[in-house]
């Protein structure tokens, strides 16, 4: 072969004035030639690729279940007709062999997105011959062509996760699915939001619902095999049909092996007392009902569940406190007893934003494990503006466990005299007698707390037990030296009357040195560098 140095035409060539002919046949003498070398390239590369990379040497089921792990990667990393596959496709080009793997492997082409180009559909469902498949249709980015030739394989679905129009939510609810383990519908219409009715048996090994701004509207025996559960109203500007709490409740009790059970603002209001139900879910692990209803709420102690582990309520309105004490009560009057769980308490008490109480505990959890687990418990009450007596009842009402709970306090108080909640705030600090810790983002707050306690007064009145504060954040401060000032002095005052607040604990630069000496025989000041417990 002639060196790529020289070159491959002798100058004789040209000087000997070529016809068209002879052009043209050494034209195609090179192109022959470049086909001889492009085939030689391709069978080094085949070589190199099958007998000498690592990778080519892994056995076929290996190099098929990391095809599949690509192929169910369901997270795109762009919602473009162009990108689907981008990362499976190309894996599976590499070489001839790989290219049969993938083949042969019909889970692999399974995945389809409904994004995707209708050909490219065409040609995964092809390849996917019986095996069962996986829909997911994100946004708005769905093409109907595609969801409709997915959809017509209803016996082949496994999994459908669909941001969808009503029309193609009933679809998929209105045929028998046989191998169907998850459906995830999301409302893509804010201008209906119909309640589904599944037909009966339709989903025979059903574990996973989840439904976004549609309401469930069938006998839940048609989902004897259920293990999850999750219902939420979704961000709508419509109306919403909302769930009949008592044909809910009544129907869970079908759902024997259901462990975790999700209502968001979907239940329709009560209003009342709680209702007289009895639902037993033996399978129940988790549960978390948020609603603007409190009744709704404690339709948590009509629920008989021995393997709970988790409860979450949070209530999303305003409520009186006529209403709030039955209802807490009822709730915690179902809670696992757990006597040496850690208990935090946390009271937003402000006069222009929201209030409210929330309870947090921990199983058996120490106080630096809790910071990062999550409670067993977890109860959120807002009540009525300016009187906190749905917040008292939250607080005051829970049952005590051995071992003191944690208060956070925060308020939006900017001087002394601006303070229109002092007196109800006051109510319910005198009534946590066995708080010992007390943690604020503000300086002022301690200073609320501490305020009705002058030194003429025989007895400390508010957090009779309190030992410790922690004050957190480094904002700056108004009225620094006039709050110090006072500061001082409620400390003083309970000090006299046996009282002490033992420790302060600071994080560095909230005070200055000058600042922290002026407290010295009154109370210990530790710098402590790590942020410890934040109010929520």
């Amino acid at each position: 072969m002639a060196s790529l140095e020289q070159p491959m035409i002798a100058p004789s060539f040209f000087s000997s004035s070529p016809n068209l002919g002879e052009v043209d046949a050494k034209i195609q003498g090179f192109k022959h030639q470049i086909d001889l070398l492009q085939g030689e390239i391709r069978r080094l590369e085949e070589y190199k690729n099958t007998r000498l990379l690592v990778v080519s040497k892994l056995p076929p089921e290996v190099l098929s279940m990391i095809f599949e792990s690509l192929a169910l990667d369901t997270t795109p990393r762009s919602y473009y007709a162009r990108d689907a596959y981008k990362h499976l496709l190309p894996a599976t080009q590499v070489c001839r062999a790989w290219r049969q793997v993938a083949l042969d492997s019909p889970r692999i082409w399974s995945c389809i997105f409904a994004f995707a180009s209708p050909r490219i559909v065409e040609l995964f469902l092809e390849r996917a011959k019986s095996a069962p498949l996986y829909l997911m249709a994100p946004g708005y980015y769905s093409q109907e062509l595609v969801l409709l030739a997915v959809l017509n394989r209803h016996d082949q679905l496994k999994e459908i996760d669909m941001d969808c129009k009503p029309e193609w939510a009933k679809r998929v609810v209105s045929e028998s699915t046989p191998q169907l383990e998850v459906i995830s519908l999301r409302n893509a219409s804010y201008s209906s939001f119909d309640a589904l009715q599944f037909l009966a048996e339709a989903c025979p090994v059903l574990k996973h619902l989840s439904l976004t701004g549609y309401t469930l509207h069938t006998r839940t025996t048609s989902f004897t095999t259920l293990r999850s559960l999750i219902i939420k109203s979704g961000r709508c500007d419509g109306d919403f049909t909302r769930t009949d709490t008592v044909d809910l409740f009544t129907m869970l009790n079908d759902l024997t092996l259901l462990s975790s059970l999700t209502l968001i603002d979907v239940l329709a209001p009560l209003g009342g007392p709680v209702l007289p139900l009895s639902v037993d879910l033996p399978s129940l692990t988790n549960l978390f009902i948020q609603d603007s209803d409190i009744s709704n709420l404690g339709m948590m102690s009509c629920i008989t569940a021995p393997l709970i582990k988790t409860i979450k309520l949070i209530h999303s309105g305003r409520a009186d406190a006529e209403i709030v004490t039955p209802v807490v009560a009822a709730i915690y009057s179902k809670l696992p007893s757990v006597p040496q769980s850690n208990t935090t308490f946390m009271l937003h008490a402000t006069q222009y934003s929201d209030t409210y109480a929330h309870v947090k505990m921990w199983a058996g959890s120490s106080y630096e494990e809790r910071e990062s687990s999550t409670p067993f418990f977890d109860l959120k009450v807002s009540g009525r503006a300016g009187d906190l007596r749905a917040e008292e009842v939250v607080l005051t009402l829970c049952p005590s466990n051995g071992v003191p709970p944690i208060l956070h306090l925060y308020s939006d108080v900017e001087s002394f005299n601006d303070d229109s909640l002092d007196k109800q705030r006051e109510r319910i600090l005198r009534q946590l007698k066995d708080v010992t810790e007390l943690h604020s983002f503000r300086l002022m707050d301690i200073t609320l707390v501490l305020c009705d306690t002058p030194g003429k007064r025989k007895q400390a009145k508010s957090l009779p037990s309190l030992k410790t504060i922690v004050l957190h954040g480094s904002r700056g401060i108004k009225y620094k030296q006039r709050i110090l000032t006072r500061l001082i002095k409620q400390l003083e005052a309970r000090k006299a009357v046996g009282a002490r607040v033992e420790s302060w604990l600071l994080r560095p630069n909230q005070l200055s040195a000058d600042d922290i000496e002026k407290f010295e025989g009154i109370i210990d000041i530790d710098i402590v560098e790590d942020e410890v417990a934040q109010f929520e």
